[in-house]
């Protein structure tokens, strides 16, 4: 497995190592919980894809993708799925 910048994933011995009596992985499992239940609006707006405006993945500027905000050091962007 890959990391997002190209190299060798260097946490995934450790996410390999998780089991489900280990207290990292129940905290985040829990704070996954209340972010999917809450019921709070998607602050992207349907976001699937997003960057740090400093790197401009090749995706970015293609017109399968559609701009949808920048929050704090990210820009959000998702499908388009009208593409003609």
């Amino acid at each position: 497995m890959a990391s997002s910048l190209g190299g060798p994933d260097t946490n995934l011995a450790k996410i390999l190592s998780l089991n489900s009596i280990n207290p990292d992985l129940a905290y985040c499992q829990a704070v996954a919980d209340v972010a999917l239940l809450a019921d709070n609006p998607d602050p992207t707006g349907g976001g699937t894809h997003y960057h740090a405006p400093q790197v401009k993945p090749s995706w970015a500027g293609s017109e399968q993708m559609i701009f949808l905000c920048r929050i704090g050091n990210h820009l959000f962007y998702r499908e388009n799925l009208c593409r003609h």
